[in-house]
């Protein structure tokens, strides 16, 4: 018997013969058989989404003859975007001083001088937190209901070497687009919310050198936006509707705003977004431009301003 070895490519079949020879003849060839090589490599450890893994791992993976070396990669981002191509002829490597509690994404192919194989499938470790603990959330109670959706705090407890509090508010469980703040102490406020909304909250420790895990997710829903009348003759100026899909119209007094003034829409941090004037021909307002969310109206007529919250949903 004999053997022959070739650089053939990755991931392709092939189809192979064979027939004997001597000085006067030459057999048939034999029945045909065929075989197909590998694609990609495949990857042994970390398991994938693994946690808890060191900041020096070692990446390992099966490896494979007849080749001239290994490319691999790593990287926070999925795409791999800007991430280094690294080299190596053996079948594991290691990585050094990787940041605390980041998801990192890696994967590796084989080449030689023919071809290269596929990218492996991509897995995904998390390296351990430099804050062991994540808080414990306390308050408000996990699906509590017709919780107050101004003057509201979040309540969580202290995590031994945090100098710093992360939290975010959402009313989506995704947390796409969340309302985020740092606390020094472990309470919140949480003020600026809408009425009849289910909220999702958590929060994370810190300090100088890294974080704490997130913390379990809790929610809570607000409960309706409701006025009295000793409210109502209490602050003269009235916003309808409100809460509001954008659109407004002012009264004040219960009459409609026909005076000539200045006005202006604040967030609660206390920075103008809109600014707008009063009178007979400006009895409607286009706040759609505005995020969700709540803000203050003020208004000025003459020495007078008026003031009052309003929700945008």
């Amino acid at each position: 018997s004999a053997a022959y070895t070739f650089q053939l490519r990755f991931g392709a079949k092939y189809h192979w013969r064979v027939r004997a020879r001597h000085g006067a003849d030459t057999t048939q060839w034999s029945a045909v058989w065929n075989f197909s090589t590998l694609a990609s490599l495949v990857l042994l450890s970390p398991s994938n989404g693994a946690t808890n893994t060191s900041l020096n791992p070692q990446l390992d993976w099966v490896g494979i003859g007849g080749i001239t070396g290994y490319q691999y990669r790593f990287s926070p981002n999925a795409d791999f975007v800007n991430a280094s191509l690294l080299n190596t002829t053996a079948s594991q490597t290691n990585l050094i001083n990787l940041l605390y509690g980041t998801n990192y994404f890696w994967q590796v192919r084989a080449c030689h001088g023919a071809d290269t194989s596929d990218w492996s499938p991509a897995r995904t470790f998390t390296t351990l937190y430099q804050i062991s603990s994540a808080p414990l959330l306390l308050s408000p109670a996990n699906s509590a209901l017709n919780v107050p959706f101004t003057g509201t705090s979040l309540q969580w407890s202290a995590v031994a070497t945090a100098t710093f509090y992360e939290y975010l508010i959402d009313d989506e469980q995704t947390f796409t687009s969340p309302i985020s703040g740092t606390e020094t102490g472990t309470t919140a406020s949480a003020s600026d919310l809408m009425p009849s909304t289910t909220y999702y909250w958590k929060v994370r420790a810190g300090n100088g050198s890294g974080f704490s895990a997130w913390s379990e997710v809790r929610s809570f829903n607000t409960g309706a936006a409701t006025e009295t009348a000793e409210s109502m003759q209490q602050e003269p100026l009235r916003i309808y509707p409100n809460p509001s899909d954008g659109l407004i119209q002012l009264s004040l007094g219960g009459k409609p705003l026909m005076e000539k003034g200045t006005g202006g829409v604040y967030s609660f941090d206390g920075k103008q977004v809109h600014e707008f004037q009063t009178g007979p021909s400006s009895s409607q307002i286009d706040l759609n431009h505005l995020p969700k969310g709540m803000y203050l109206i003020r208004i000025r007529i003459g020495n007078e301003e008026f003031s009052r919250k309003i929700v945008l949903q």
